[in-house]
């Protein structure tokens, strides 16, 4: 899956977003694609120089834990 982004704050909301609509699909069997698509798009996120601590929360949302 590749997704353009134009800036790092784009490409932040961007995952936030993915990571939302994973968890929407926890329990189902497009959860680990899902969970693959955000994981790849973070790391083209940490390539272009976005903050790995930013990321890392980001990748940590759950809904259960009402993080968002």
């Amino acid at each position: 899956m590749d997704i353009p982004f134009n800036t790092q704050k784009e490409g932040l909301k961007k995952l936030e977003d993915m990571v939302k609509e994973r968890e929407n699909m926890r329990g189902c069997r497009w959860y680990d694609v899902w969970q693959e698509d955000c994981k790849n798009f973070a790391d083209k996120l940490i390539k272009a120089g976005a903050d790995e601590k930013d990321i890392a929360v980001i990748m940590g949302w759950r809904v259960d834990k009402e993080c968002y």
